[in-house]
């Protein structure tokens, strides 16, 4: 699944001046993190309708972490450039872009075929960059359409049908089939887990869980995170930005 649209562009940039492996990971570092960035300016601009609102999911997207550990998915500023060329880190930016797309189709006066296509194709190297990290990208752009007020059932529906052709896009792709990447592979295909599992008990080695899974290493993560809390509480009383409290539970 490492074979997706944004290593496969990077790897076909870095052959050209004769990069090695670390330099197409420098380039895809370079890449992934403009896009990440890009993706918070524009899409908190655009769906809180104000400039300094950039700045606010800057600071959030970086500073929530109390204490993160290196890993996909997991941004602070600390560890930001050890993680940044990690194919999760380009999703998320393509994403945000998406969302800000997605935004600016559903507050216009009309659909036009070329955005209703650009976005299709968004969500489709979403779903191939990253597969894990598009099952998020895909909870949030559903309720990012289903919660933007003032906006006729016909076009949420429309705009809607972009993720489904988004997917039917990705599963044309010739390296891998996300679906299956996503439901988690065929046994064949996962068997190499049984052996090493095996392998370590017959060794005797000591497991260790995954930190998304240990309750203290979460704790001591996102503890500070947890200020925003009283602050979506507000906005599902109030029904304001529904997109915000409904996207948290997702997550």
């Amino acid at each position: 699944p490492r074979f997706g649209p944004g290593f496969v562009l990077v790897a076909l940039y870095a052959r050209a001046p004769g990069l090695d492996a670390l330099g197409a990971m420098g380039v895809a570092s370079v890449l992934n993190a403009t896009a990440f960035v890009t993706g918070i300016f524009w899409f908190f601009r655009a769906y809180f309708r104000d400039r300094r609102a950039s700045l606010f999911g800057l600071i959030v997207f970086f500073c929530s972490w109390y204490d993160a550990w290196h890993y996909s998915n997991v941004y602070q500023l600390k560890i930001f450039f050890s993680v940044a060329s990690y194919p999760s880190t380009l999703t998320l930016g393509v994403t945000l872009l998406g969302f800000s797309g997605t935004l600016h189709v559903l507050r216009s006066e009309r659909e036009r075929a070329l955005e209703l296509t650009l976005l299709a194709v968004c969500w489709a190297f979403v779903f191939l960059t990253h597969p894990l990290t598009a099952a998020l990208s895909f909870s949030g752009f559903v309720f990012l359409v289903a919660f933007e007020p003032g906006v006729p059932w016909r076009r949420r529906l429309v705009v809607g049908g972009t993720l489904h052709a988004g997917c039917v896009i990705a599963s044309a792709w010739p390296y891998f089939q996300p679906w299956s990447v996503l439901s988690g592979g065929t046994r064949m295909e996962v068997d190499w887990v049984d052996d090493g599992v095996g392998a370590a008990i017959e060794e005797h080695a000591n497991a260790k869980l995954h930190e998304f899974y240990r309750l203290d290493g979460i704790v001591d993560s996102l503890w500070l995170s947890l200020a925003g809390l009283p602050v979506l509480l507000y906005l599902l009383a109030r029904r304001r930005y529904l997109f915000l409290p409904f996207g948290a539970l997702a997550v």
